[in-house]
């Protein structure tokens, strides 16, 4: 440097080459008082070369403007009273700032300013770590460690307490302080900024409080979530520590005392107390730093009845008001407790069949988890008889319930054996069903804790409705009879056909009633016919009760009854003397297994439907004579023809009328092969005489035994025998002498017949 040319001689190092462009740079100490602007001039010399001096370009040097702060502003971070607030910086000098100079920013009034505390802010690296304060100015001066160049933006921030009560806003100023290099302090630099600085107008409180569940389910173990955030710094104080206090956590199940928070939060030692309407009180053992999230958590019983979430709220030693937390939406709304509830329940069976074995299958689904707490009722399983063992428990197809049987009240009750999830569920047992036709009852299901009662859906008619037990064992339409004779006192085979719809058990100990079975010949009104088997498999005794009196049949049950598998079977009876139209005849059960119906009549012609009974008629086809010469013998000829049966066995006879007796010479018939001429075994003689007048009307006699017609006489017709003694008898002109019995009891007889005929006692 020449200062008396004020210049600057460079003498070169190296060789420079021909159009070279040489840069560089060197430091100067612009004039303390204004100056203008010079334009420079450059030239060089060497030996053996001579450039001349020439003008650059642009000017320089000037110093117009006086050292000082060209931009200062400043920001914070809280309004809160009482609270830490972040106050930041930014500076800006037309000169550089050299070490050991300093930042001084004063009239902070009514801030505290912390002692003990670092320079922040993306220059602090620049200054001093530790800074003074001088609370006298209410100031923070910073000293300058590194260069910073002239017309830097410096960043800086540091923490201040704000004012305990709101006051009106100060005025901030930042001045540098040049030392013996700048000997006057650079002011004039007030701070700017966007609104109120340290006004502490805002109350400290709670920016985030919210509150959620893990679950709706009542009487269920739940986790609460606290979610807390505030909007000031608070500093932690062993000395005084700040408390927060949840308040209206109704329902919510716990013990009084103490009571363990989760999740890594500054909240410690936390009480549970349920005088102050459910609340929990906890100490802050950490600084709160703001607009930080802290969560934790903790553990409460939900209660057993629905209820919508309660309104909760928080407070705090360091906060002037109580505030309302913000809940969870939905199910996580704390303490909301959803009412528990199915869904859809079917429930159907595998069989109608009364007095059967029979399977009952439940299908739930359920609107929150199913808790092994819950012992839920269905009833009423209306005249079931469940198989149990000893202590009443039923067998489940589930391995996720179990259940127990109460008769008394017809009712299951089953509870879960594990917490089952929302959702499907299902589960199978097996009972006997009743023996009696009946609707499907409408069962409900039940839960008393959690205030259930749901009426499951029911079709009372449906044969997949639990416990609907049919009544149609037999199709009324594949079910027929028919009979084989329509013709009066003939044996009549009647034809069954039953087509059964359903399996039925021996042990419901059916017995089946045919009603209608009016018009035959029999008088008992009990008695015992045979039942010939038409089909395999015959499920019922070949022997039936016949009430002929009320024309009803009984038939009992004797093995299994397979359904759709044909039962056939005739019985015979013997139909009466007198015509009668077809009857209804009706099928039933005493037991009442099934509704009676009437047998269709599986035949076209009516005269084959039971008992239809023809009127009955003798038709004479001829009657003539061989020989019309007087006494000669004569054989009268007869063509009949009969609708109708004669039976020896029930005293069945033709009797042929109007004859003169002294034409009756040749011979007589006995009755019927089972009566009898009865005469005295006395060693008389005896003599047979035909009454044209029946014996029993004649003489007043009763007696099966003896002939209707056929009388015998001793001491020449004066005397007849009854049978037990001789009784008087007068020959009438129609009598007529047939047969003589000598002593010796042979006969001397125009008697058609035998030895046999004559019975003698």
């Amino acid at each position: 440097w020449d200062s008396i040319t004020s210049s600057v001689v460079l003498t070169t190092s190296a060789e420079i080459y021909a159009g070279s462009l040489l840069t560089f740079s060197f430091n100067v100490l612009n004039s303390v008082t204004p100056r203008s602007p010079v334009q420079p001039s450059i030239g060089a010399t060497s030996p053996s070369i001579i450039v001349g001096v020439a003008c650059m370009s642009g000017s320089t040097l000037s110093s117009s403007e006086s050292p000082s702060i060209t931009f200062a502003r400043v920001s914070e971070s809280s309004g809160v009273l009482d609270s830490v607030n972040t106050l930041m910086f930014v500076v800006r000098a037309n000169i550089p700032l050299r070490f050991n100079y300093t930042l001084n920013v004063s009239g902070m009034s009514g801030a505290e300013i912390p002692a003990n505390q670092s320079l922040k802010g993306f220059h602090a690296g620049y200054f001093q770590k530790e800074f003074g304060t001088d609370s006298y100015s209410n100031s923070a001066l910073f000293r300058v460690t590194s260069e910073i160049p002239a017309n830097t933006k410096i960043m800086l921030a540091f923490d201040v307490i704000n004012q305990k009560r709101q006051a009106s806003s100060p005025v901030l100023q930042a001045s540098i302080n040049c030392s013996t290099e700048c000997s006057s302090l650079l002011k004039g630099a007030v701070m700017n900024y966007a609104g109120p600085i340290l006004l502490s107008q805002i109350n400290p409180s709670f920016s985030v409080a919210t509150i959620s569940q893990e679950t709706s389910s009542p009487f269920q173990n739940n986790i609460l979530f606290v979610t807390l955030a505030t909007n000031a710094y608070l500093p932690f104080n062993p000395d005084s520590k700040k408390r927060v206090t949840i308040t209206g956590l109704l329902g919510a199940n716990a013990s009084s005392g103490s009571i363990s928070l989760g999740g890594a939060s500054p909240f410690t030692n936390a009480n549970w107390n349920i005088d102050c309407a459910a609340c929990l009180s906890m100490e802050v053992n950490d600084q709160l730093l703001p607009g930080m999230n802290y969560v934790f958590f903790f553990y409460v019983r939900n209660p057993s009845a629905p209820q919508a979430a309660p309104t909760i709220q928080i407070s705090s030693t360091f906060t002037s008001s109580v505030q309302n937390m913000t809940l969870g939406v939905g199910d996580s709304a704390p303490l909301y407790v959803k009412k528990f509830d199915f869904l859809q329940i079917s429930a159907v069976q595998n069989t109608s069949a009364p007095c059967t074995q029979n399977r009952i299958c439940f299908q739930l689904t359920a609107n929150d988890l199913i808790l092994p707490s819950y012992q839920f009722k269905i009833a009423p399983f209306v005249n079931a008889i469940i198989p149990t063992d000893s202590n009443h428990q039923v067998s489940l197809s589930s391995t996720s319930f179990r259940a127990h049987w109460s008769q008394s009240d017809e009712a299951l009750y089953v509870t879960s054996t594990c917490v089952l999830p929302a959702g499907e569920q299902k589960f199978c047992f097996d009972l006997n069903n009743p023996t009696i036709a009946q609707v499907a009852p409408v069962l409900r299901i039940s839960e008393r804790n959690i205030k259930l009662n749901y009426t499951i859906p029911t079709d009372v008619f449906s044969m997949s409705s639990p416990l609907y037990i049919s009544d149609d064992l037999f199709s009324a339409e594949w079910s027929s009879i028919e009979q084989s004779s329509f013709k009066p006192c003939t044996n009549n085979s009647i034809h069954v056909n039953l087509l059964p719809n359903y399996d039925l058990s021996v042990s419901c100990k059916l017995n089946l009633t045919f009603s209608g079975l009016m018009g035959t010949a029999y008088t008992s009104s009990k008695m015992t016919v045979a039942i010939s088997p038409k089909s395999n498999n015959f499920p019922f005794s070949q022997s039936a009760y016949f009430d002929a009196s009320i024309g009803e049949l009984i038939v009992d049950m004797s093995s299994d009854i397979k359904a759709h598998e044909v039962i056939s079977f005739d019985i015979t009876l013997l139909n009466s003397n007198m015509s009668q139209m077809q009857h209804e005849i009706q099928l039933s059960s005493a037991q009442h297994v099934f509704k009676s119906f009437p047998l269709i009549c599986s035949s076209v012609n009516n005269k084959f439907c039971p008992i239809y009974i023809e009127k009955p008629e003798l038709l004479v086809n001829y009657i003539g004579q061989d020989n019309s010469w007087p006494s000669g013998t004569n054989k009268i000829q007869l063509s009949l023809t009969l609708n109708f049966g004669l039976s020896g066995h029930h005293n069945g006879k033709l009797v042929l009328s109007g004859f003169p007796p002294q034409s009756l010479v040749d011979r007589y018939v006995v009755d019927d092969s089972f009566s009898q001429i009865i005469c005295s075994a006395e060693n008389i003689n005896q003599e047979i005489y035909f009454s044209m007048q029946p014996i029993s009307a004649r003489f007043g006699i009763q007696n099966a035994e003896l002939s209707t017609h056929f009388i015998c006489t001793k001491e020449s017709g004066t005397y007849f025998y009854n049978g037990t003694g001789w009784m008087s008898f007068n020959l009438q002109e129609n009598d007529v002498h047939v047969a003589t019995i000598a002593a010796e009891h042979t006969i001397d007889s125009l008697l058609y017949g035998t030895s046999s005929d004559i019975r003698f006692f």
